[in-house]
């Protein structure tokens, strides 16, 4: 889960506790081998707050009849976030769950970055 905080655009005014009305995600274009079409999706929470991003078929593989591209996988998804008018988003924490099931000595690792690039639309 990727909670985005909502606050006026103003400094002086105090954060918000629920995110404006109006505001919604989409996700753009993805790219890479681990996020074929259609197997990503975004949902806003209930109060406009948060969002969640959702891999169905993000599957990493290694050993027994795999090949080596299957054992290192990539995800490049672009969100475009609208926001009403006066108001901004800002990425304050991120939360990862998965499951990784290994046998013997095998070990396994994650690596996220972030590239957040603004563009105001009128």
């Amino acid at each position: 889960m990727t909670t985005a905080s909502a606050a006026p655009a103003a400094a002086s005014e105090k954060s918000l506790v629920r995110g404006p009305t109006g505001a919604h995600v989409k996700i753009a274009p993805l790219n890479g081998l681990g996020c074929p079409a259609n197997s990503v999706d975004v949902a806003l929470t209930s109060t406009n707050d948060a969002f969640t991003v959702t891999y169905y078929r993000y599957i990493v593989l290694t050993g027994g009849s795999s090949v080596p591209a299957d054992a290192r996988k990539n995800c490049q998804i672009s969100l475009k976030v609208h926001v009403p008018q006066g108001f901004t988003y800002a990425i304050s924490s991120t939360t990862y769950r998965g499951c990784f099931f290994a046998v013997d000595s095998t070990d396994g690792n994650i690596k996220t970055t972030y590239h957040l690039a603004w563009k105001t639309c009128p």
